[in-house]
């Protein structure tokens, strides 16, 4: 995986799985900090492991279930991610505008000197921002538009996706016409309390396959994008 198609593979994870944050910290000396964090949140330490490996930055929490990148680091993630992001772009943009606004960041905040008012103030706004656009809804396309093959770049971002909100399972079923049982291959992208909507559609036939994706609209209750294989009993059996 070059490094295009690796960025464009982070995107998808990040969009499954990831989520910026401006923390505010105040310390005993009354020093008021606002770190920014990019986060990748997962179950499998394995595989924030292999990613952390892969972006070469970043620290495993004490949980061992996030991968966490502060300040510059994240903010140098963001803006190569940013071309590959379909949900949350804007709040990507956001947070890398807020590493580069020259007059957040005065002198020396270390020791007994407090962030001027007016510094705090700014930061501040910078991080009620960024919570308003997480809580806006993306804009909602009238109907699902129907796209040809996937390129290397949109591969790498759905498998991302898919590593990150993804599974796949196979049912089995008997059919009427025939003895043979039929058998269901089934990739479903889930998303709870998503606030982006997302399209993609498309459909291949051949002769023994049949696939269909369905839109996912990511509501603000749990919702699957599932793409369907059914395989005949002949090719199953």
């Amino acid at each position: 995986m070059d490094n295009y198609t690796g960025m464009a593979y982070t995107a998808g994870v990040f969009d499954a799985d990831g989520c910026v944050d401006v923390a505010r910290y105040v310390d005993h000396y009354g020093t008021i900090s606002h770190p920014l964090r990019v986060i990748f949140s997962q179950n499998d330490e394995v595989f924030l492991s292999d990613l952390r490996e892969r972006l070469g930055a970043g620290f495993i929490s004490g949980s061992g279930h996030d991968l966490v990148l502060a300040s510059v680091a994240g903010a140098d993630l963001l803006r190569q991610l940013i071309p590959f992001l379909c949900i949350k772009r804007e709040e990507a943009a956001l947070a890398v505008r807020f590493r580069a606004d020259p007059a957040l960041w005065w002198g020396n905040n270390k020791g007994r000197k407090r962030t001027p008012v007016h510094v705090v103030e700014k930061r501040d706004e910078y991080k009620e921002a960024l919570s308003v656009l997480k809580s806006l809804r993306r804009p909602i396309l009238p109907d699902p538009v129907p796209v040809g093959p996937l390129t290397a770049v949109e591969c790498a971002y759905l498998a991302g996706f898919i590593d990150g909100d993804g599974c796949i399972s196979i049912t089995k079923h008997n059919r009427r016409d025939t003895p043979m049982p039929a058998y269901d291959l089934w990739l479903v992208i889930t998303q709870a309390e998503g606030k982006g909507r997302m399209y993609r559609s498309w459909q291949e036939s051949g002769d023994a396959d049949q696939i269909w994706c369905w839109a996912c609209q990511l509501h603000t209750r749990p919702v699957s994008l599932a793409c369907f294989v059914q395989v005949s009993g002949e090719a199953g059996g």
